[in-house]
């Protein structure tokens, strides 16, 4: 028991910080407006994933718990700033292209197949060079093309 003691003595802060980590997890706590704009960029979720990974190393339990909260805080973040109900309810580039194709594939008409096998024409040899000189008028100091 007096050992016990004297290990949660000496880490007292690790487990004070899984204590604030848990209750973060358990209960929906908010994340500000400006933290979730913080975290939700690829940036902040790089440095939340980093101090997570952190934590692992220095205290296993700490780590574990800190990595469930680093899941849940940009999770939370993404709700704040609306990225995650864009994501979830705007469709992509891609989605709307696959139905614009569905709707634009239709049958070849009649009218298409006709004029695809008409003879194409050709009026080779006709076209004589012109027998003017073209001149500009007045530019009314506009450039020459």
């Amino acid at each position: 028991m007096d050992k016990l003691l004297k290990v949660l003595k000496k880490e007292r802060n690790e487990y004070l910080l899984v204590g604030v980590l848990v209750f973060f997890v358990l209960f929906n706590v908010r994340v500000p407006d400006f933290v979730g704009s913080l975290v939700d960029t690829v940036l902040g979720r790089v440095v939340v994933l980093c101090a997570a990974v952190a934590l692992l190393f220095k205290h296993p339990v700490l780590g574990a718990v800190a990595l469930v909260a680093a899941y849940m805080l940009v999770h939370r973040a993404e709700k704040s700033t609306g990225n995650y109900q864009v994501r979830q309810f705007v469709p992509s580039e891609l989605t709307k292209n696959k139905e614009l194709n569905a709707y634009n594939q239709f049958p070849v008409t009649l009218e298409e197949e006709v004029v695809h096998k008409m003879v194409p024409y050709v009026n080779e040899g006709i076209m004589s060079p012109p027998g003017y000189k073209p001149t500009l008028d007045k530019l009314h100091d506009a450039a020459k093309l």
